[in-house]
């Protein structure tokens, strides 16, 4: 198991113009919780990266671990944005500190939710990621807990 630590986007300005979404990040055992509302732009992935950094300082996490985004309001991302994350997403594994699993849970009153789902499947899939996306809490914690269990 992991330390517990949390962070958010907030805490990491390192742009000159304004980050569009915010992120709360904690991990608790072997599990990312993270908490995002949107929508975003590609200030706000700079200041995401900053923030994982952080938390994966202090946590630095081993192992099979796990990552459970819930979105609220918005799950709009800018083109540039989502490339960023890309980008994101291929260091962070190849420092082998992407997480084993990606489950986003989002409400049907979150804005572009169908439509986001379906490109972060592509983008983890292209990074051979499992990647999931719910309506609930508890579908999430039960694929992710399957994962790690694998």
């Amino acid at each position: 198991m992991f330390t517990e630590a949390r962070f958010n986007t907030s805490q990491f300005d390192v742009t000159p113009f304004k980050a569009h979404g915010y992120l709360d990040a904690r991990f608790d055992g072997n599990i990312a919780w993270h908490e995002a509302t949107g929508p975003f732009n590609l200030e706000f992935v700079h200041t995401l990266k900053k923030t994982l950094q952080a938390l994966h300082t202090v946590v630095k996490p081993v192992g099979r671990w796990a990552e459970i985004v819930v979105v609220n309001e918005s799950a709009i991302m800018s083109l540039a944005a989502y490339e960023a994350m890309d980008q994101m997403i291929g260091c962070l594994l190849k420092q082998g500190r992407a997480a084993s699993a990606f489950a986003h849970v989002s409400g049907a009153d979150v804005e572009g939710r169908t439509v986001m789902a379906i490109r972060y499947e592509k983008l983890f899939n292209k990074h051979n990621l499992p990647y999931r996306s719910f309506d609930n809490m508890q579908e999430a914690e039960t694929w992710v807990t399957q994962i790690l269990q694998e």
